[in-house]
């Protein structure tokens, strides 16, 4: 695990080689302990389901739990929630490593997800499922998964897997705040996930740099590393 100074310099020496391509707003959620910590909030509708019994973590992951807790009311959701103001005339990314570990079905669901409340993926064992209800047959098995929304300035995304294009839509937002989301998204089925990392950024970067320097910036290299050694 890197140190407290080693990061400051790690994050020091990255900001002095991306100076010249500042971004304008970056969110970067830390597995090293639970979302409120970041200042994310945990928030249930139509639930009442305590967060000491729904996420933990351990090792620099973020396992969030709602197995065994029934079938819910529809449109009722368990998950952890930031506000933020993104800037509407620039592009953004959201990107996830996700894990889905188990599922229960008992009607219409969507799954663990991510994203924001405007734009999301529900992951289960078969499916994604998007904002408008259309779905992308998809098998994730029990591995990690990088899950990835890039919205361009006419609002058009892309949705990848693995760096594999799956999705495209278009936002139809454009303004206001953006709400960024982790759990779980329907009252319609229970599922556990483990989160390693998740990152909110804009512009997205440009090819050749990103790779290196966002990324490492945001401390994926770090949490991916941690996972592959567990």
């Amino acid at each position: 695990m890197i140190t407290t100074p080693r990061r400051a310099a790690l994050a020091a020496g990255i900001a002095l080689a991306i100076a010249p391509h500042a971004l304008a707003t970056t969110e970067f959620l830390s597995m090293d302990s639970l979302p409120g910590a970041s200042g994310w909030t945990y928030q249930t509708s139509g639930v009442t389901r305590p967060e000491g019994v729904t996420a933990s973590v351990s090792g620099g992951v973020l396992t969030f739990n709602t197995m065994g807790s029934g079938h819910q009311p529809g449109g009722s959701s368990i998950f952890y929630g930031k506000t933020i103001t993104p800037d509407w005339t620039q592009s953004w990314l959201i990107e996830a490593d996700v894990r889905l570990n188990a599922f229960e079905s008992f009607s219409n669901f969507h799954g663990v997800y991510f994203g924001a409340s405007v734009l999301w993926v529900g992951v289960s064992p078969t499916r994604l499922t998007f904002p408008d209800l259309t779905f992308v047959a998809y098998a994730p098995g029990t591995n990690f998964h990088t899950y990835r929304f890039e919205v361009q300035t006419n609002e058009a995304w892309t949705f990848y897997a693995d760096n594999v294009p799956l999705k495209t839509g278009v936002l139809g937002v454009g303004s206001g705040p953006l709400a960024l989301r982790i759990g779980d998204g329907t009252g319609g089925s229970n599922g556990s996930a483990s989160y390693d990392a998740y990152r909110f950024a804009q512009p997205i970067p440009a090819p050749g740099w990103g790779v290196v320097g966002l990324v490492g910036y945001s401390g994926f290299t770090t949490t991916r590393r941690r996972r592959v050694a567990a």
